[in-house]
């Protein structure tokens, strides 16, 4: 083993070798300058896949992933199938219903080799370019070029590129690429573009090819995702609540509110973001925003003691009249104060709950039995509405 680091390493079948480069780079679609193998590179990729309702944040949507074997090849295991490629192609497309002229960039496998090169360029060149020129030329790369071969990762670094030319919006360039191979059809006639600049990505889907040893090929159609924004009006006032690093960053969150009033995606993501510790967001902020206007408050907190929390009720003698009425508007409220007025009349007809928190004068809710049971109804609700939240009362029992 003296010569294993010094030179290139073969790995023979019977009639064809797969051959690491001599310059440790790998030179896709290239005809000379190192073009003879690829360079091996090792990588971890992970990829969450999960349905789109249940989606938190998404990077992509994947249209199909289709893989497919070319079986007994006569050549040798490293020789790939032109045949089972273009079939593999044209399958996909099928089951997505994808026109090969809507697909705006292929991340090839792309590997660097004498053989695979051609004949993975050539397939692609006659299932996709039928219908393309140097004009309106199918756009390609390998991000090999850039990283080298991750081999059992390979297929999901090219997905992970693709995810970040969807993120980026724009499509990095391949290297080492100036000299097109000859044997490649589609380079010549210009119907095929290696990028070799960053180029601006127009939103179309996108190919991913990845191929094996032994005739294992496999190719994917990827789509970036259009965010779904939900938007809701609502008759009551609205509370944002914000947290950063600085009272500038809170502030700006909190007036974005002012003029997105309805986009619930932006008021979903403030919340969850106002749950990061203190220690990494110091600034806490609110904003009520009422017809136009509103009431807004930022100021810099400090880390504190986790404290008890306790639920006190105060008693007899704090009702007043409209108690709780602005807060019918509000369905669970609403439909808890019916159950407890359900619950009263069954008892006593004479207690009507709904008409003394709606309509009933200082001296009717002053009266010992309606204060009682107005209070007590409201402060049940409150004590619910908390448990609902996952507030767990720390105090004495």
């Amino acid at each position: 083993m003296p010569n294993f680091q010094n030179n290139p390493v073969e790995l023979d079948s019977s009639t064809g070798p797969v051959q690491s480069s001599s310059t440790g780079l790998n030179c896709n679609f290239q005809r000379g300058g190192g073009a003879d193998g690829f360079g091996r590179a090792e990588a971890i990729v992970a990829l969450f896949i999960t349905r789109e309702s249940l989606c938190r944040r998404v990077h992509g949507h994947l249209v199909q992933s289709i893989t497919s074997h070319s079986g007994f090849i006569q050549q040798g295991i490293s020789f790939p199938s032109m045949e089972a490629q273009t079939e593999l192609f044209r399958r996909v497309l099928s089951e997505t219903g994808i026109s090969p002229d809507e697909v705006e960039y292929i991340e090839a496998h792309g590997t660097g080799t004498r053989t695979g090169d051609p004949i993975e360029a050539n397939a692609i060149h006659e299932v996709f370019c039928q219908n393309r020129t140097k004009d309106n030329p199918l756009l390609i790369g390998s991000v090999k070029t850039n990283m080298g071969h991750g081999e059992s990762a390979a297929g999901l670094i090219g997905i992970l590129k693709v995810l970040m030319i969807m993120s980026k919006g724009f499509i990095a360039p391949q290297i080492h690429f100036n000299d097109p191979k000859p044997s490649i059809k589609g380079l010549m006639d210009g119907s095929l573009k290696v990028v070799t600049e960053p180029t601006k990505y127009l939103g179309g889907p996108i190919a991913v090819n990845a191929f094996g040893f032994g005739g294992v090929n496999a190719t994917a159609i990827v789509k970036p995702y259009k965010v779904k924004r939900q938007n809701y009006s609502c008759t009551i006032p609205k509370i944002l609540i914000s947290s950063g690093r600085t009272k500038e960053g809170v502030t700006k969150s909190l007036q974005y509110v002012t003029t997105n009033v309805t986009d619930g995606a932006f008021h979903f993501l403030a919340n969850q973001v106002a749950d990061c510790p203190v220690e990494s967001m110091p600034y806490r902020g609110f904003k009520i925003q009422m017809d136009g206007n509103g009431i807004e408050y930022v100021t810099k907190v400090k880390v504190a003691c986790n404290r008890p929390v306790w639920f006190i009720f105060t008693g007899m003698g704090s009702q007043w009249p409209g108690m709780g009425k602005d807060l019918m508007v509000i369905e669970t409220f609403r439909k808890s104060i019916e159950k407890c007025h359900n619950a009263l009349e069954a008892v006593n007809p004479d207690i009507q709950l709904l008409d003394l928190i709606m309509n009933g004068t200082k001296e009717q809710v002053n009266e010992t039995i309606a204060a009682f049971v107005t209070t007590t109804s409201i402060q049940r609700l409150y004590f619910y509405l908390f448990v609902s939240l996952v507030v767990a009362d720390e105090g004495p029992r």
